[in-house]
């Protein structure tokens, strides 16, 4: 194992300390489009701090009674940071947000539009990071590197945070794909490790694999409701494994799959920065309708050693994987700031793109990704 491939490999790690506190990292939606001030959705323009969108979609559907499916947001935001996020919801009137109250959140603005806002309608998003206990020794040299990377480009990944705290969700997807049900099983409930910080968790994938299935399903803290509706199915059906993925919400396994996706797409980068690759400017993120062409980068047999023997046309297909391409650099324009105890970074990315692929470069502290 092994971390993705550095652009700037040839310059040590930078010693910094990322998100000392939620201030540290701002992020502010740049949205593709104004609200009409006209029609049945509410968008609602939320400050979040220390909570994910999942958690501030869920808490807004049950405290204005709807379905989870029916809120829409552009994208996800981390939940370690403060950002600025705009949801929609449908047929509620502002009036109904009066008295609501959720914790860690606070309303920023509200208008109406006629739909809803759906994942991937944004132009981008603004970032402001500040990196503390930074070595002020090194400031030339990270000066010019970072001149560097806004003249060359950062490698466009999608990162670990595609692949979960347990940098396992490709994994997962992958053997969804494989209908590997056991596999799916073991990765989900099992086989704990570090990246389980809490204690319950952690018991909970061990008694799991010591076939202490009613004990470990009793573990399973009450917010992990998807491995714990998992673990109880097992416990009434043992050797269904494939009955216990079936209680995966179409969320979760949604994530697993695009989890798989963006490794793929990442495998292909990495080719592409270790061999200096003079390469069309985008990269192919596999799925059914996208199609390789002069602009676009493919790699076929890298999707076939990850999945062999799959018919992938025909799984994408039954998985709705449709696939995209994908710019495989970022150009940011990268302004800098040295502060008495560090330095504050300040850009611009479009969508799809991570504050991470600018951070790697130059703290160099990716832990290693799991191979299939």
């Amino acid at each position: 194992m092994r971390p993705w491939a550095y652009e700037t490999a040839d310059i040590p790690g930078l010693n910094a300390t990322i998100k000392q506190s939620p201030d540290d990292f701002i992020v502010e939606e740049l949205p593709l489009f104004e609200p009409s001030g006209e029609g049945t959705h509410l968008y609602l323009t939320l400050r979040k701090r220390g909570v994910s969108t999942f958690e501030v979609a869920d808490r807004l559907a049950r405290a204005l009674k709807l379905a989870p499916k029916t809120i829409g947001y552009a994208g996800l935001k981390d939940k370690h940071g403060v950002a600025t996020q705009t949801f929609s919801l449908p047929g509620i009137p502002v009036e109904a947000l009066s008295g609501l109250e959720l914790p860690g959140v606070s309303v920023v603005a509200t208008a109406l539009h006629g739909h809803k806002l759906r994942r991937g309608k944004l132009a981008g998003n603004r970032f402001s990071i500040t990196l503390r206990n930074v070595d002020r020794s090194r400031q030339s040299e990270v000066d010019e590197q970072i001149t560097r990377l806004g003249e060359h480009g950062v490698p466009n990944y999608f990162g670990t945070q595609r692949y979960g705290v347990r940098l396992s969700n490709h994994l997962i997807g992958r053997a969804l794909l494989r209908e590997d049900w056991d596999e799916v099983v073991g990765l989900t409930l099992g086989r704990p490790a570090h990246a389980d910080t809490d204690p319950r968790v952690h018991r909970a994938r061990e008694l799991h694999d010591a076939g202490r299935l009613e004990e470990a399903a009793a573990e399973w803290p009450r917010h992990f409701a998807v491995e714990r509706a998992m673990a109880v199915q097992l416990v009434r059906r043992p050797d269904d494994a494939r009955g216990a993925v079936g209680r995966l919400r179409r969320r979760e396994r949604s994530l697993y799959l695009n989890a798989l996706q963006s490794y793929l797409f990442d495998s292909l980068l990495e080719q592409v920065v270790i061999e200096r690759l003079d390469t069309p400017p985008f990269g192919l993120l596999p799925g059914y309708k996208v199609k390789a062409t002069d602009a676009v980068l493919s790699e076929p047999e890298l999707v076939a050693a990850v999945l062999p023997g799959i018919d992938t046309a025909s799984v994408f297909r039954r998985e709705r994987l449709k696939g995209a391409r994908r710019a495989l650099r970022l150009r940011p324009v990268i302004s800098h700031n040295w502060i008495e105890d560090g330095l504050v970074l300040a850009f611009d990315l479009p969508s799809g793109g991570y504050a991470t692929s600018v951070l790697r470069e130059l703290i160099k502290g990716d832990p290693a990704i799991p191979r299939p």
